[in-house]
């Protein structure tokens, strides 16, 4: 048992980053290797594992529940090997996944598979979270041997969920099932556990769990990733086991006496998903099972390659890669890393980092879905890769290989690039060549050096479609084609209705019904040729097909997906339509395919919240119908799950112009990760969307465009920036991440006054900066608040950063009120978007009324606080020295709500927000505000009316407290009249009568001098007789 393990020192990494320096001239180097197809794209769906047998024949792997039988000439025989039926659960990662060939076959017949099941008599669930992973094998029928005995079938581990290996989750399940070199079997198991975005540490699907073999996972397994760790689960692991009993051997790492027992099967543990490992070539008198290279997928960061002779613990999840993994290492208790572990701590053989490959070892590499690839051993390759590992990434599409040495990888060499989604690479003992399965394309291909020249051409060639009605225009295109030699092609098509024509991409119409087949014929400058044909079939008219259900583009996490469509032909009646949906899930720079699948017009899913913190994730629900005359029409709709702490930050109509697009900055870092472009339902040519970090623009990482009605988005990884701008749009909206788990400033609650047509959100970002959307209009007494209780006199500071809206009367502030009614009595404070500061004085009558009372310009601390009856309004520019801006008398409840505030000003009826961003937030009591001595607005705001004849009334615009004098004098310059002197009464207007009933038609000066300051103010006034 060991303690907390693994500890790398720095200078290691230097030496990573003077390799990764030279490791951009190899990889720009030409290889000389291709990729030819073996099958056509499309001709095995979901293609996950590939074997060659001694015989020349190559078997395929199906997810869904096949294996496929290719013959040496190339043939793909239409009837399965065997398929499994509904024994095999076919969701997201889960399905048949790896299977190996007896080391003896064909000679000895059998084949053994690791597959996923759900044989539960009970319902499935919600999250689709109850299955366990099977080992079984079938021997081939004596009498024909491309065809299973059914009657043969063995189950050799896993006859119940207590007996197989644990699988609580749609991903990390089972993979690669391979034979050592004495005759016993491996088996890879991921740890079953729960979506990254809220990792599973036990008590997240008590579904899974039960007393009972037959309903469920043992509850001791309850452990969620740590499963990986248990000696008590298969879950996390590689196991050894007899491949007739499934049983461990004595010689197993931990072999506790009994060959039945979990930790006996047990050959290394502290797996995430090991979902493709190979078993080394043996040496010379190498004895044992030999020597697995096991390719470990991995969270958010690094992928690894562990090499493993048994007994080792490569740390998940207390370790990715290089690196302490910070869920793993935050659990407490038990289960904490800091507790002894089993086996023997190992660092990776070799890891890669997702973004930044000067930290991969070996550097200059970045990875994202590693397999385990395969030790080269045949000819056909140069000699300088004998003995070397071929590993490929299935997300970025290409394939590397790499000296082994003693202490981990070297010398890796760049091998080709957009060479498919390989997910297994195997060899071919008849040409000395690799032969790996592409999922996303559905094929079989070869990898293949041209060596010195003399290779042939590889036709490859794709169409617009494969069906269509009469009149149909398709478009063919050969350019993928290619001359391992480097030379020139010509292209050579027949459309199979006399039709010819030449060059790499060329279109045809089709006049007539019928089946025709397509064929390029690519010629190189030696004469040798190659051809590739597709079937092209046309009828009297497609399908036209409706998705009924979703409707909405956007569904809760974990929510119930309701698939529905219909079809119309004016030729075929709707029951001789075939329905099929299929959903993937796109998960960054790669897809995992039918994540669910059905037959029928009608299905039903879970969305499940797949990806790590700040990952892009969406999925893409197809629904293919074929008519009677087997045409094909399909229909799609892009979905995404609601992310509950993302908020609008910036409103669509606000970013300003650039050359060929817009552009926006935040005044506080934020993390972004959506943008919307209002207007567009396709993504124009060049469409750009880039952030900027440090002052400097960069493109975002891994962008989805999703079409949601007349708006564009683009999903990307978040990135913590200060400004998003987009080549090809004219609108923008940006869509921010706050801190799901931060607690608003005081514990305030985010919530609406009024009746908003928008509906406001508040979140602290990344920095700490509370960041608040609002609607409405403060003169309807609408908008979004973060509201604290004050109770008698107190009141509320906030630093407003920014405000952005899209109306002048838009605004940031605070407030002061007795509820969240709009015809509450209080006040609003805001900072407008043009500079100006406004005043909002909310009324007994239910009547808002604002006024300016100073500017801004850059951040500035607004507050509004009570002393008894009186409300002042203050403003500063350092948050040390206050202005004194209106003062208010209102007779106010006892406790008041407070805090910071957001409207968007006028044309609440559209909709539209505003955002603020904010810091320095404080609500306080009674005796916490220093005194601020009053220099606010004094000024005479008219005499009503003028000309006057009986009576006027001067208006006073008095900001200031204090007393007033007012008096008239003549055009001489006499005192005519003086009134009694007016202390400030806490209006904001402050009328004053004045004395003209007994004055002669005339000008007159009305004057005010405030005693205090001595200013005085004067209007002119004319009376009239």
């Amino acid at each position: 048992m060991y303690a907390a393990f693994r500890v790398r020192p720095i200078a290691f990494f230097l030496l990573l980053l003077a390799v990764s320096l030279l490791s951009g001239a190899a990889r720009a180097q030409e290889t000389g290797f291709y990729i030819e197809p073996i099958t056509p794209p499309g001709s095995i769906f979901d293609a996950v594992d590939v074997e060659v047998a001694a015989d020349g024949r190559i078997f395929v792997l199906m997810k869904g529940g096949w294996l496929r039988v290719v013959l040496p000439d190339g043939t793909l025989l239409d009837e399965p090997w065997l398929y499994f039926g509904g024994e095999v659960l076919n969701v997201a990662e889960r399905g048949l996944l790896g299977f190996a060939l007896h080391p003896g076959f064909p000679a000895t017949p059998d084949i053994y598979f690791v597959y996923t099941v759900d044989d539960s008599p009970l319902p499935q669930t919600p999250s689709y979270s109850r299955a366990y992973g099977r080992v079984t094998r079938y021997s081939a029928d004596p009498a024909d041997p491309n065809r299973a005995d059914l009657a043969s079938r063995h189950v050799v581990l896993g006859e119940n969920f207590h007996d197989g290996i644990p699988s609580c989750y749609n991903h990390h399940s089972i993979g690669t099932i391979a034979f050592g070199h004495d005759g016993s079997l491996f088996v890879g198991s991921g740890d079953g556990s729960g979506a990254p975005v809220q990792p599973d540490i036990g008590g997240q699907y008590d579904e899974c769990f039960s007393e009972n073999p037959d309903e469920g996972v043992h509850p001791d397994e309850d452990i969620g990733l740590f499963r990986s760790q248990s000696l008590e689960s298969l879950g996390g692991k590689i196991l050894r086991i007899d491949p007739e009993t499934g049983d461990g051997y004595p010689d197993n790492p931990f072999y506790t006496g009994d060959p039945a027992d979990t930790a006996s099967k047990v050959w290394a543990l502290g797996f995430r998903n090991p979902f493709r490992f190979t078993v080394v070539p043996a040496e010379p008198g190498e004895a044992g099972p030999g020597t697995l290279l096991i390719g470990d997928v991995g969270q958010a960061n690094w992928e690894e390659i562990n090499r493993s002779t048994g007994g080792e613990n490569f740390g998940w999840p207390c370790y990715e890669g290089p690196e302490e993994y910070a869920v793993g290492q935050s659990v407490t208790g038990p289960l904490a890393c800091s507790e002894p572990r089993a086996g023997v701590p190992t660092e990776p053989y070799a890891y890669f980092s997702h973004s930044y490959p000067e930290r991969s070892s070996p550097a200059g590499v970045t990875a994202y879905s590693v397999t385990g690839g395969v030790v080269y051993t045949g000819t056909a390759y140069p000699e300088a890769y004998q003995g070397a590992l071929f590993f490929a990434d299935y997300a970025n599409q290409w394939i590397r290989s790499a000296r082994l040495g003693a202490e981990g990888m070297e010398g890796v060499a760049f091998i080709g690039e957009d060479v498919g989604h390989i997910v297994d690479l195997t060899p071919e003992p008849a040409t000395g060549e690799l032969i790996g399965a592409d999922v996303i394309h559905n094929q079989i291909v070869r990898l293949r050096y041209a060596g010195s020249g003399g290779s042939p051409p590889v036709a490859r060639l794709t169409a617009s479609a494969r069906t269509g009605a009469v009149g149909t225009r398709f478009d063919f295109d050969a350019t993928a084609s290619l001359d391992p030699d480097g030379g020139d092609l010509a292209y050579q098509w027949t459309f199979g209705d006399g039709a010819t024509a030449e060059g790499p991409e060329v279109s045809h119409t089709y006049v007539a019904q019928g089946v025709f087949p397509a064929t390029v014929v690519v010629t190189d400058s030696d004469g040798q040729e190659s051809r590739a044909s597709l079937s092209i079939r046309i009828g009297g008219a497609l399908p036209v097909v409706t998705i009924e259900s979703p409707t909405a583009y956007v569904i809760p996490a974990n929510g119930r997906v309701r698939l529905q469509a219909s079809a119309t032909d004016p030729i075929d009646a709707a029951e001789t339509f075939a329905f099929e949906w299929a959903v993937d899930l796109l998960h960054n720079d790669h897809i995992h395919r039918r994540f669910f699948y059905t037959e029928e017009a009608v299905g039903e899913f879970i969305l499940d919240p797949h990806g790590g913190p700040g990952e892009t994730t969406h999925y893409r629900a197809t629904v293919t119908v074929t008519d009677g005359e087997g045409l094909v029409s399909s229909a799609s709709r892009t979905l995404r799950t609601v992310v509950p702490a993302e908020i609008d930050v910036v409103p669509a109509a606000l970013p300003m112009e650039i050359e060929d697009g817009v552009e926006v900055t935040f005044p506080r870092p934020f993390r972004v990760g959506r943008v919307g472009l209002p207007g567009l339902s396709e993504a124009p040519d060049g469409l750009a969307v880039e952030v900027r970090q440090d002052g400097a623009w960069a493109p975002v990482r891994f962008p989805s465009v999703l079409a949601e009605g007349d708006t564009l988005q683009v999903l990307f990884v978040e990135a913590e920036a200060d400004g998003v701008r987009v080549v090809g749009a004219d609108r923008l909206s940006v869509y921010g991440q706050v801190d799901p788990d931060a607690v608003l400033p005081g514990g305030g609650e985010g919530l609406d006054v009024g009746a908003p047509v928008a509906t406001g959100r508040a979140g602290v970002g990344v920095q700490g900066a509370l960041v608040v959307v609002g609607g409405g209009a403060v003169r309807d007494g609408a908008f979004h608040m973060v509201r604290q209780v004050v109770s008698g006199d107190g009141g509320v500071m906030a630093r407003v950063s920014a405000v952005t809206g899209t109306t002048p009367t838009a605004g940031a502030g605070v407030a002061m009120r007795a509820s969240t009614a709009s015809d509450a009595l209080g006040a609003t404070l805001l900072a407008e978007p043009d500079g100006t500061l406004a005043l909002w004085n909310h009324g007994a009558d239910g009547r808002s009324v604002r006024t300016e009372v100073g500017t801004w310009d850059g951040p500035t601390w607004l507050r509004l606080r009570r002393d008894e009856a009186r409300l002042a309004a203050e403003a500063s520019s350092d948050g040390e020295a206050w202005t004194r801006l209106d003062t208010r008398l209102l007779s106010l409840p006892t406790d008041l709500l407070a805090g910071p505030a957001v409207a968007a000003g006028d044309r609440d009826s559209l909709g539209l927000v505003a955002v603020g961003w904010f810091d320095d937030v404080a609500v306080t009591g009674a005796g916490q505000y220093p005194e601020v001595t009053p220099t606010g607005p004094f000024a005479i705001r008219g005499v009503y009316p003028n000309p006057s004849r009986e009576a006027a009334v001067l208006v006073l615009d008095a900001g200031r407290s204090g007393t007033y004098a007012v008096d008239l004098v003549d055009v001489l310059g006499r005192v005519v009249w003086t009134g009694a002197p007016v202390s400030m009464t806490e209006l904001r207007y402050l009328p004053l009568p004045l004395g003209v009933s007994g004055l002669g038609a005339g000008t007159y000066v009305a004057r005010v001098r405030h005693v205090e300051s001595g200013e005085t103010v004067t209007e002119v006034l004319t009376v009239a007789r």
